[in-house]
């Protein structure tokens, strides 16, 4: 394809567990086209085509990327390191490559550049980052704690920072959504993660189990009869509030547990008390809580959850003044800073 139109746009890719979203940035970072589509729609409708002549560089979330820092243009050597993580991220990373191969094809010459979720967790200390397993095997197979949701955690922090005059020094970001996370955040960077080695540890999610007996999934496996890759898949698709109630309308399973509707209140309280237990493990790190945030569908859109688990957490004293309900807008938090990143080269 020849490229004759002046370049000045920006499409920021952001592929996740349930679609693909997308927006498209202007020079001045208004948006000129946003949508949530599926793989299928991005090969068959090419939903680019009547901007394709005007864009001058593409972003995309990456999910896992180990220690890689973001951005990044896009090499064959850092796109081998998200294939090599694959087998930690495998919903989400499998996606990404997709989409990634796409637009390669698609935008022959326009640089492409990778923003990984995991980056903003490069600074957890050792003690937490590391598995009490053999340590040869931890670093033959980089099995570490690495994080995730860490580009809707940076548009948290950058929206309670641009709205007060300075960031709190500790802050406890709570990230609810498909997925769900508990990040304890030091002077702008992480310093606890409630997330893994993969997208599936840590709280119970929407279809994830969150953390389960580490010898569960063997047990699983022998009373089912089930190949460790069905297991997997059952903690990832089967679990969380769809194994608990059949239902992934959390929305409509907060209101049944408001009724008095059983089986909708303990899988709440179980999600509640999850979270509850993650934010005092990030406490104990901070050893303080200045501020609080509540990002995600859920943690943003929930009222009632919101205040089931600060009414537990009040032990902490987190002043009703910083506790923050963001609406977190990864796609703009990846433009800024690429944006930022190329003035600088």
């Amino acid at each position: 394809m020849l490229y004759t139109k002046e370049r000045m746009n920006t499409l920021v890719i952001n592929p996740g567990s349930t679609g693909i979203k997308y927006k498209i940035f202007d020079a001045n970072a208004q948006v000129l086209d946003a949508k949530k589509i599926s793989l299928v729609t991005l090969n068959q409708e090419h939903p680019f085509d009547q901007y394709s002549e005007t864009i001058s560089k593409i972003v995309v979330r990456v999910v896992h990327g180990g220690n890689l820092s973001s951005p990044q243009l896009l090499s064959d050597e850092n796109e081998k390191i998200v294939t090599e993580f694959l087998d930690f991220a495998p919903i989400h990373n499998k996606l990404s490559l997709e989409v990634i191969n796409f637009l390669k094809k698609e935008f022959t010459n326009i640089p492409i550049y990778l923003y990984f979720d995991t980056s903003f967790h490069t600074n957890i200390p050792l003690h937490i980052r590391s598995y009490a397993i053999p340590k040869e095997l931890a670093l033959k197979h980089k099995l570490y704690r690495y994080g995730f949701h860490g580009i809707a955690i940076e548009s948290a922090l950058s929206q309670v920072q641009e709205d007060n005059d300075s960031l709190p020094e500790h802050i406890i970001c709570v990230h609810l959504g498909g997925g769900s996370s508990v990040t304890g955040v030091l002077e702008g960077k992480s310093i606890y993660t409630s997330m893994g080695l993969t997208p599936l540890s840590g709280l119970m999610m929407v279809t994830r189990s969150g953390d389960v007996d580490p010898d569960m999934p063997r047990i699983i496996s022998q009373k089912e009869n089930l190949d460790m890759q069905s297991v997997s898949e059952l903690l990832n698709y089967k679990s969380g509030f769809l194994g608990l109630t059949g239902s992934t309308d959390t929305l409509e399973i907060f209101s049944e547990a408001q009724e008095g509707n059983s089986e909708a209140k303990l899988s709440f309280d179980m999600y509640v008390s999850a979270i509850v237990r993650e934010i005092f493990s990030a406490y104990a790190e901070l050893q303080k809580v200045d501020a609080i945030t509540f990002s995600g569908g859920i943690g943003y859109g929930n009222e009632y959850l919101r205040s089931s688990v600060m009414q537990k957490i009040s032990p902490l004293n987190i002043p009703s003044d910083n506790i923050f309900v963001v609406d977190v807008d990864e796609e703009l938090l990846m433009y800024e800073k690429v944006q930022n990143y190329e003035k600088e080269r």
